[in-house]
C-alpha cells in the first residue's frame, strides 16, 4: 500500500515537472482553434490553387522552372489573401490577421505556401529535385 502511495506521489511530481517544458514547447495562439483554422487555411488554400493554375495556359508546360513557378505562387498568395479579405472566409481571416500580427505577414505567407508547394512537390507529380525550396524563395522575394 506504501509502495502504491509513493508511486502515485512521484507520478504526479514528474507530471508536474514536465507539463511546464510540454506547455512552453506548443504553439501558442491568441485564437481558439488555432490548429483547425490552420488546417482549414490550408485545405483552401490548396484547393484555390488548383483552380488558380487551371486558368494559366502556360503552366503545364512551365511547371518544373523554379522561378516562373515562384512568380505564380506569387501571384497566387495576393489573390488568396484578397479572396479571404474580402470575406471568402471569415474564420481564417481572423486567423490570418492574428498570424500576421504576432509572426509577421512572412509567416502568414508561407502558411498559404506550404501547402501550395506540398501539393506541387508530390512525388506522383514527379518534381525536380530542388524545386519547391527554389520556388519558395522566389515566390517570398516577390512577396517581400
Amino acid at each position: 500500500m506504501l509502495q502504491m502511495l509513493v508511486a502515485v506521489v512521484l507520478f504526479t511530481l514528474l507530471a508536474l515537472l514536465v507539463a511546464p517544458l510540454w506547455w512552453r514547447r506548443r504553439r501558442i495562439s491568441g485564437l481558439p482553434g488555432a490548429h483547425y483554422l490552420e488546417q482549414k487555411c490550408q485545405s483552401l488554400a490548396e484547393e484555390a490553387w488548383r483552380d488558380f493554375r487551371i486558368r494559366d495556359e502556360h503552366y503545364a508546360a512551365r511547371r518544373t522552372d523554379p522561378d516562373y513557378l515562384g512568380r505564380r505562387l506569387a501571384e497566387f498568395t495576393r489573390v488568396f489573401r484578397h479572396m479571404i479579405d474580402n470575406g471568402y472566409d471569415n474564420e481564417v481571416r481572423l486567423w490570418l490577421v492574428d498570424l500576421c500580427e504576432r509572426e509577421g505577414r512572412e509567416a502568414a505567407d508561407r502558411v498559404i505556401l506550404a501547402p501550395v508547394l506540398a501539393y506541387e512537390c508530390a512525388p506522383g507529380r514527379h518534381p525536380p529535385p530542388g524545386l519547391a525550396s527554389q520556388a519558395l524563395l522566389h515566390a517570398l522575394r516577390q512577396l517581400a
